[in-house]
């Protein structure tokens, strides 16, 4: 075990048989024989002494049974004081570089540390956390608060590209504005065949906002491709946001063909035109300008009504041509009729007729 002495934790932190070794190089700092009657309900982390250096500790347990005989039922805590089932009493300020777990003389446990992203095997760690030999599997911090850290030493890399981590940072931007920073992780093995993609690893596209063109990484061509290209360094990919304007043009379509612009309108868009999910329609009045006996002839062929398909298309002609026949005149009459006020009597004031076609 290494013993961290920047941790603050101190002796009989947690009140229950906290045990303090002095840090020796490569010493059999601790050798502790204990009769456990209530399982692991004992303490088995070891906390941070004045000394800084290399040591082992060894933990014997016996009569691992509970009070009435039956089999235990508090596991094993590293680092914590099982206090019947709780870690609430304190959590060990130590480092590790590997923890081996015997069932009397067979090994049932070989655990090693690996770091976020290191790989092993197969296998790929999820967190700072623990790895079995034994059983192939990781084992992450119990709290929940992926409270491990790892720290620089050689003891801990070797020449194993899959075991060399690095990392960089990438900046996200919707134009001017900055949305958020992201750490992507990488190992060394991961350079090998020439085929890191950095749009792909960067998750340009998983992370476009909305209303914005495709993302794009400054200055890629200034960028080294290599884990020591990348690691430790900071990129900016950017969004460049949808214009939110559009563009309909009004023509009046002779017979011959000949178009004459009627006008042409610059319609503003947000995004929340689109919330009820609008026709184009409901965006654009296409009859705005349309004249006596002609009729409109314009079709969306937009895949869907989206702020983005719509700003795309732009600009739109809206064409309006003549009529095959003489539309059908209607008529309608109005009454406007005023009610006495206490009686059931009504009094028309006045009728207008209108037509429509």
């Amino acid at each position: 075990m290494r013993y961290n002495n920047q941790t603050m934790y101190g002796e009989n932190l947690t009140g229950v048989d906290t045990y303090e070794a002095k840090a020796g190089n490569y010493s059999n700092a601790l050798v502790l024989t204990a009769d456990s009657a209530v399982g692991f309900s004992e303490n088995t982390g070891i906390y941070s002494s004045p000394q800084e250096g290399y040591s082992r500790a060894t933990f014997t347990y016996s009569n691992l049974l509970a009070t009435d005989g039956a089999p235990m039922t508090y596991p094993l805590y590293l680092f914590a004081n099982n206090n019947y089932g709780s870690y609430s009493n304190g959590i060990a300020g130590v480092g590790i570089y590997s923890c081996r777990i015997y069932y009397n003389d067979q090994l049932i446990r070989d655990f090693i540390p690996v770091q976020f992203y290191d790989k092993i095997g197969d296998l790929v760690a999820p967190s700072n956390c623990l790895y079995d030999k034994i059983t192939k599997t990781f084992f992450e911090d119990g709290t929940g608060l992926n409270s491990f850290n790892i720290r620089d030493d050689d003891r801990y890399e070797d020449d194993n590209l899959q075991h060399k981590i690095g990392h960089c940072y990438v900046n996200y931007y919707k134009g001017t504005d900055f949305l958020k920073t992201v750490a992507i992780y990488f190992r060394g093995d991961e350079f090998n065949d020439g085929k890191f993609d950095l749009y792909e690893r960067f998750a340009v596209d998983e992370n476009q906002p909305q209303y914005t063109f495709s993302g794009e990484i400054k200055h890629i061509d200034n960028i080294i491709v290599s884990f020591d290209g990348l690691n430790n360094k900071t990129f900016d990919v950017y969004y460049e946001p949808i214009e939110t304007q559009i563009v309909a043009n009004y023509y009046k379509v002779e017979d011959n063909g000949e178009r004459t612009l009627l006008a042409s309108d610059t319609i503003a868009l947000q995004e929340k035109d689109f919330y009820q999910v609008p026709t184009f329609g409901d965006l654009v009045r296409l009859n705005k300008y349309k004249p006596d006996g002609y009729e409109t002839n314009f079709k969306y062929t937009g895949s869907k009504v989206s702020l983005a398909r719509v700003v795309e298309g732009s600009p739109y002609d809206i064409e309006y041509t003549k009529m095959t026949e003489d539309p059908i005149a209607y008529t309608t009459t109005i009454k406007y009729i005023k009610r006495v006020f206490g009686v059931r009597e009504y009094e028309t004031i006045g009728t207008k007729i209108l037509t429509f076609d």
